[in-house]
């Protein structure tokens, strides 16, 4: 183990080469980066890679590995382009989502496709990711989105993020409740809704990446309060969008935590009190595991992947 890292009571030893990818089809261990994380039940890690150079090639998997970082399995190869971040619902159904052909995945532990939202149309453009393009409407599921997570009460909540900056709600069979979101800085406006998730209490929590910030709204899309500077509050270094806040998921305590480009992991309370912050590096996705473990997922081919055992 390497040294301790964390803040206040979160600490954490660094596990070295955890999770290696392995050779695939093409060879995704020398040419892949990692874009999600998530854990299901039984302790098993799925990782959302994809194959570079990005975005020149649009292909990727989801590979399985066991809690000590062996790896299990591939699924999902014939599906993806542009692998984003994952979401495991407590059936450990996997949702995921596609940044670049505009639809989400919903898919078994065995690789088994349960459901597709969303879908494109081939047109002419000069690079492949300028070839897919949205059947939906303008407001309307999806054009790009980057996530999608699923409520207690079934009901999924996605960003819909790279194509249009909107917030969608649907039932558990991909019926569209709501949509809600527009373009710009204020309440209820995004410049690029890059991650979403759902408190026990039903509130939504949207990571406003450009803007560094943090909007909370109720089921109903009704704009409740904002945390800005989430990330930072040092304008200069964040004047770069990427360097903003990527994921937030939700401990077994409720504690907030943040992953960003700037390379923070950061800790709040449902109040949005900050605790503090650590620095494992520029991190795209996140998951904590049942033992409190946590998974990074660094979008950077000579980091891809850590794993940091809480101590």
């Amino acid at each position: 183990m390497n040294n301790r890292v964390g803040v206040g009571n979160y600490q954490y030893e660094c596990v070295p080469n955890w999770g290696q990818l392995p050779t695939i089809g093409k060879d995704l261990k020398n040419s892949a980066v990692v874009s999600g994380v998530a854990c299901d039940s039984k302790g098993n890690v799925y990782v959302a890679v994809r194959n570079i150079p990005y975005p020149e090639t649009l292909s990727g998997a989801i590979l399985v590995f066991n809690r000590d970082g062996k790896f299990i399995k591939s699924i999902g190869e014939d599906l993806f382009t542009t692998p984003h971040l994952l979401h495991i619902n407590s059936n450990d159904e996997i949702y995921y989502t596609d940044a670049t052909d505009h639809r989400v995945h919903k898919i078994s532990p065995s690789g088994e496709l349960l459901m597709t939202l969303g879908g494109y149309t081939m047109v002419a453009g000069d690079r492949p990711i300028n070839r897919y393009k949205t059947i939906s409407a303008p407001g309307k599921p999806f054009n790009r989105p980057t996530k999608v997570v699923e409520s207690k009460t079934g009901d999924l909540f996605i960003s819909d993020g790279y194509g249009q900056n909107r917030i969608h709600r649907l039932k558990s069979d991909g019926e569209i409740v709501m949509s809600w979101g527009e373009t710009g800085k204020g309440p209820g406006q995004f410049e690029l809704p890059h991650s979403i998730n759902v408190d026990k209490k039903e509130r939504i929590y949207v990571l406003d990446r450009p803007n560094n910030r943090c909007q909370i709204f109720n089921i109903n899309g009704e704009f409740l309060e904002e945390w800005k500077y989430i990330v930072d509050d040092n304008e200069e270094i964040l004047k770069n969008g990427e360097k903003g806040p990527n994921d937030i998921i939700f401990d077994e305590d409720n504690i907030i935590h943040v992953c960003s480009g700037l390379g923070k992991v950061t800790l709040m309370t449902l109040s949005g009190d900050r605790i503090g912050d650590w620095i494992p590096g520029p991190s795209h996705g996140m998951w904590i595991d049942d033992r409190g473990d946590l998974y990074l997922a660094m979008l950077k081919n000579h980091q891809r992947l850590q794993k940091f055992v809480r101590v």
